[in-house]
């Protein structure tokens, strides 16, 4: 199958409800025009899909048809998911407000993973206190490049280490007069 991997990235934030269905669409619509795909039924009618609920179960039929299972797990589709939302964020498209709906929905989606403790926390505070902003940026980049060339779950898992987001915390500086 060509072009799955761009079903895949248009498909992550569209079942986290973070966006619509169009991407999806699109892709089933371009992969129709170039007459690649043997005139999968499934696909043209992805291509035709005006109903959300619709579009994702086409969606996800054609992605486990043509991906590993790995790949459509729930916490790596969410770790290539905040690994789109970091470099959305770096080109401005994207607010640390609106990052902060995003991934606190996610964090309690995927109960509390213990890797994204540390960046929901200072997302949610750096929408107020600018203090926090370097510590979330700090563990913002350290979660996107562990997750960015991570090809499982488990890779992840053996690459992150909490020891690392504990130093994304953020340490106020001690005045003279505390030292008094």
């Amino acid at each position: 199958m060509k072009a799955i991997k761009e079903l895949l990235e248009a498909y992550i934030p569209f079942k986290h409800n973070f966006t619509s269905g169009q991407k999806c669409v699109k892709w089933a619509e371009d992969r129709l025009s170039y007459d690649e795909e043997e005139n999968d039924e499934d696909i043209i009618l992805l291509s035709a899909s005006t109903e959300e609920r619709e579009v994702k179960e086409l969606s996800l039929k054609i992605l486990e048809r043509y991906i590993d299972k790995q790949f459509l797990e729930e916490e790596y589709c969410t770790g290539k998911f905040i690994v789109n939302l970091y470099e959305s964020y770096k080109s401005g498209s994207v607010s640390i407000p609106r990052l902060d709906s995003i991934i606190s929905a996610l964090f309690v989606d995927l109960n509390y993973p213990d890797w994204l403790v540390m960046l929901s926390r200072n997302c949610e505070y750096a929408t107020d206190m600018e203090e926090f902003r370097k510590p979330f940026e700090d563990e913002f980049l350290y979660i996107y490049e562990t997750w960015k060339d991570a090809v499982s779950a488990d890779e992840f898992k053996s690459k992150y280490d909490r020891k690392v987001s504990n130093r994304h915390d953020f340490k106020p500086k001690s005045s003279t007069s505390d030292m008094a």
